[in-house]
């Protein structure tokens, strides 16, 4: 598959699908014919090209936990599958959707209380700030460094 070309015609896109999945699912072939092109090649282009800055199986992982948000069903079932057709382990992708979780919890907590944007942000400029100072390159490893 070209992933750097969009199908110029419907029936151009609709072979391509075809040739992908096997058949053209029900849901690409409800989208109208003035948009399947467009629709097919964002996917294409960007979702299913192995040729991008993050590799397939952290682009899975990325949508599934976007999917577990919105909440999308469709989108999660989809995800989960590529993700494992991509090399994702069961562990990874229950990761992805904790991950998901935690920055749904946090939303809530920064939002629900109210916090302001710009205290927010200088404080956590500093935090990090004293972070890099300790030769930790993130967080993580903060917590190690101090019980070594």
């Amino acid at each position: 598959m070209n992933f750097t070309s969009i199908p110029a015609s419907p029936e151009a896109t609709y072979a391509e699908v075809a040739q992908t999945f096997g058949r053209v699912p029900e849901f690409i072939r409800n989208i109208p014919p003035a948009g399947v092109s467009g629709a097919w090649g964002g996917l294409k282009v960007l979702a299913f090209n192995p040729h991008t800055a993050i590799p397939p199986k952290y682009k899975d992982l990325i949508t599934l936990a976007v999917s577990a948000q919105i909440p999308c069903s469709y989108c999660v079932y989809f995800d989960t599958q590529t993700a494992r057709l991509d090399g994702a382990t069961e562990e990874e992708i229950n990761e992805a959707i904790g991950m998901a979780a935690m920055s749904r919890h946090w939303s809530t907590v920064l939002n629900g209380m109210q916090i302001d944007s710009s205290r927010f942000r200088k404080q956590l400029t500093q935090a990090f700030a004293y972070i890099k100072k300790q030769s930790a390159p993130s967080p993580h490893n903060s917590q190690a460094k101090t019980r070594g």
